[in-house]
């Protein structure tokens, strides 16, 4: 993971991101802990008396509470300009506007410097609404630029890096800030000295991203953020994933920027100091760092959805568990370090869905939503605590209980609504617990765009091993049989399996193969297994023409995908059972090999000797000498020397003897023929045909077999078009 900062762009950005988060934070921990001395009814000298005079501070009606006015400030301008913001980060280039964002920087905190030294809390207020401005402006260029900076495959690591090194900034800031609150008292301008500091190495940080070029330069700028709003919603439109997910992070920013209301509430409630409730503070951000690299290690190449609906439930039970002992300080950390773990491992599957869904062009704008509704959640995180504190008059500890209620009724609806991700990430944990999955190609596998995936069948979950090897969900052709159970098929139908079977009607396998050549012509990856049913044998089957079918279609490439070492394990037909039977060994070894992409209009004949050779090219480099055909004739050879091992009407021959007879050939064939790897054999079927062909093997060369009863003529043409070097049998013209 960390060795995505060695990308230039991407490390200076997640400097930057950081220097940013960290002096925000440091900056907003100041303000936050004023204005709760101010709520709680702190004498002058504590509150300082600056801050309770003014309006927003001492003079605040009793329904409004002066610590709720700061968060609502800084989100303010996400909503008022995001719309804008983010249709600017699909006109112009985004590396430019972080840069400009971060300057933008410099100029705020030496306001918020002039606001402490003149004692100022309308102009400090003023100040931290122009940060939000300011991170308005930097929020959707930074999310909408990681994918372009480190590809897809990468985007779970990198957004994993970018949370946990922005909430180790975060962790900083708050405790610096409440050192800064505790320490310089009526000082507060000597802050603003390290705040602009700050801003100008970030500043400098952002130029060494190198230039990113605009993905829609033509974009028109609409600058009524209302209008544009709309024209970002109708960006989403047929992306029910990417909708859920931008509600999904909504809701999250609603019951977070409450909880960081509500914990410094709990400090003071609890009779705390400013530095212990700034570390009380910094429990949930602590959590998230972890969450972020566990979700980042467990997503690896892809996007695991599946962690959004565990985040969700793992958040709720964390808030109830403060119930067993509220008093406790240690046992509230620890139930906000619980908290805030399943917040990272819920963070990072959402932010990944929202940056990865929308097209390139749209990215921008799609972030701009996205920030626009975050902040929505946090605007409305105020009136959420106001009524909590003022209306219900509830007390800390009842509200981590209500906020532990709302977040597993989040979770439920995470489950109706999107189960299929947690299925399948269960599936996965299931395949990988079971199996040791060895990949080969992977790079094969489009990261954008549609494709048909073929892949020979071997067991029963061959359709987990090929979902494990693939970054993104595909859509699988499956037995219609299936999808009528009673627990299978409901999710099968939530996850797009195609069903299908030999026994349905021309029309009905005609609209499936239409659908599944849709799905792909969308740009979903289809998985078909070519050969219509298990194989019984261990031999890979014929490919039914249905692939080609598809793939004309959908006019989308075709992916091979050979299974490997499968024969034998638990689902499986060896033994003619497919269940019943005990495991080798856990996990079981198994090669998943994928092919470079094929056209279209490939025949299905041609896909398959593509997964044959694919399997026997990682044969060969997985088990070198040991694992060539020769050598293990050799060893079976030596094994069953006194065994018939060939027939003919002029005899028999054993295998020792046949080994005997096919070493000495080798040599033979060594001297006479040199460097010649591919070699015709054009003799009659019998053991010496036999003989020939296992000598070649043995010499390390191509056997390339020839009907001795053709003319010679033909028998020449044949061996050109194979490019034999040389040949063993009757003389050819």
């Amino acid at each position: 993971m960390l060795g995505l900062l060695r990308k230039r762009s991407f490390g200076a950005l997640t400097l930057t991101q950081f220097l940013g988060a960290f002096n925000d934070n440091a900056f907003k921990q100041v303000i936050i802990l004023m204005a709760t001395a101010v709520a709680a009814g702190a004498g002058p000298g504590e509150a300082m008396g600056w801050v309770s005079s003014h309006p927003l501070g001492g003079g605040l009606p009793n329904w409004l509470s002066a610590q709720a006015i700061p968060p609502f400030l800084f989100a303010l301008p996400f909503v008022l300009f995001g719309p804008v913001t983010g249709s600017l980060a699909d006109r112009l280039s985004k590396s430019r506007i972080i840069q400009a964002a971060n300057f933008l920087e410099i100029v705020v905190m030496a306001l918020a410097t002039l606001a402490f030294w003149l004692t100022d809390y309308g102009v400090l207020l003023g100040a931290v609404f122009l940060m939000g401005t300011q991170s308005a402006i930097f929020g959707p260029s930074k999310y909408g630029c990681i994918k372009e900076m480190v590809g897809s495959r990468e985007l779970s690591r990198a957004n994993a890096l970018i949370q946990s090194s922005t909430m180790v900034a975060v962790l900083a800031g708050v405790f610096l800030g409440g050192l800064f609150r505790e320490e310089l008292g009526d000082r507060l301008w000597m802050a603003g000295f390290w705040y602009v500091g700050f801003a100008t190495i970030g500043w400098l940080c952002s130029l060494r991203i190198e230039p990113l070029p605009a993905v829609d330069p033509k974009r028109r700028i609409n600058w009524n953020p209302v209008t544009e709003l709309i024209s970002h919603w109708r960006a989403t439109e047929g992306q029910r994933h990417l909708v859920l997910s931008i509600i999904a992070s909504s809701f999250f920013y609603l019951m977070a920027a409450t909880f960081l209301i509500v914990i410094p509430t709990y400090g003071r409630w609890m009779g705390l100091t400013d530095t212990h409730t700034s570390m009380l503070s910094a429990m949930p951000g602590l959590g998230i760092i972890i969450g972020a690299v566990v979700a980042g290690r467990v997503s690896g190449d892809r996007i695991e959805g599946g962690l959004i609906p565990l985040g969700l439930l793992g958040m709720a039970a964390s808030l109830l568990a403060t119930s067993f002992a509220p008093g406790s300080t240690t046992w509230v950390s620890f139930c906000l370090l619980g908290m805030g773990t399943f917040s990272g491992i819920f963070t990072i599957p959402v932010r990944c869905l929202i940056q990865s869904l929308p097209r390139e062009e749209k990215r921008g704008a799609v972030q701009g939503l996205a920030e626009v509704m975050d902040f929505v959640g946090i605007l409305l995180a105020t009136p959420m605590f106001i009524f909590w504190d003022k209306g219900l008059a509830l007390d800390p500890p009842q509200m981590f209980m209500v906020g532990g209620v709302i977040m597993a009724l989040g979770g439920i609806a995470s489950l109706v609504l999107a189960g299929e991700f947690l299925v399948r990430l269960v599936l996965l944990t299931l395949t990988h617990t079971l199996y040791r999955l060895r990949v080969s190609g992977g790079e094969n596998l489009p990261e954008e765009g549609g494709a048909l995936l073929v892949a020979n069948h071997v067991s029963f979950v061959d359709g987990m091993l090929v979902g494990a090897v693939a970054q993104r969900p595909a859509r699988f052709l499956v037995y219609r049989d299936y999808l009528d159970l009673p627990v299978v098929g409901p999710f099968g139908r939530r996850m797009g399996f195609i069903p299908v079977s030999s026994g349905d009607t021309p029309e009905e396998k005609e609209h499936a193969l239409d659908e599944a050549a849709q799905a792909a012509r969308d740009g979903s990856l289809v998985c078909i297994f070519a050969e219509g049913s298990i194989t019984r044998t261990g031999t890979m089957l014929p490919f039914a023409k249905g692939l080609e079918v598809i793939a004309r279609g959908a006019d989308v490439p075709i992916i091979p995908v050979g299974l490997d070492r499968l024969w034998g394990s638990i689902f499986s037909f060896e033994g003619g059972s497919f269940f019943w039977k005990w495991p080798h060994r856990l996990p079981y070894p198994v090669d998943v090999v994928v092919g470079k992409p094929l056209p279209s209009h490939t025949p299905a004949g041609e896909v398959r000797n593509a997964i044959q050779e694919a399997i026997a090219t990682r044969r060969s480099k997985r088990d070198g000498r040991a694992g060539s055909l020769a050598w293990r004739f050799v060893v079976s050879a030596k094994l069953n020397r006194r065994r018939t091992a060939l027939v003919d009407p002029k005899g028999r021959m054993t295998y020792g003897e046949l080994l005997v007879q096919a070493m000495a050939l080798s040599r033979a064939i060594d001297r006479q023929l040199g460097q010649a790897r591919r070699v015709a054999v054009h003799l009659e079927s019998g053991i010496e045909d036999a003989i020939v062909n296992l000598a070649l093997v043995l010499s390390d060369r191509v056997a390339i077999p020839i009907d001795p009863t053709l003319p010679a003529g033909e028998r020449a043409t044949l061996m050109e078009k194979a490019g034999a070097q040389a040949w063993i049998g009757n003389e050819v013209d």
